[in-house]
């Protein structure tokens, strides 16, 4: 949750494409990605604070930005080898800390 937002991964297996759904106070507020071809989840973090500040929300912290990358992941395949190694990658990136 962000300033009363919340995002929601979105990933539709017939384009191939990534995006979020964005909700303000439990109300679809809109979508980033959707009218774009956005076919790798980095390129959606990177590029979605610019959409969060035309609704008001403020940027991601680079923790809600890793946050945001794994759900993309998840939401493309929760099983799938890009899921799976990032989520070795951030266990790992834990233990260190």
């Amino acid at each position: 949750m962000i300033d009363g937002a919340e995002l929601q991964p979105v990933f539709d297996p017939c384009l191939r494409v990534f995006s979020v759904n964005l909700s303000k106070d439990g109300k679809y507020a809109g979508n980033f990605g959707m009218h774009e071809v956005i076919a790798y989840a980095d390129e959606v973090v990177e590029d979605v604070n610019p959409f969060l500040d035309q609704h008001g929300v403020r940027p991601l912290t680079l923790p809600e930005m890793v946050h945001l990358y794994g759900a993309l992941l998840a939401a493309k395949n929760p099983h799938g080898p890009d899921f799976l190694l990032f989520r070795m990658e951030f266990e790992r990136g834990q233990q260190q800390n």
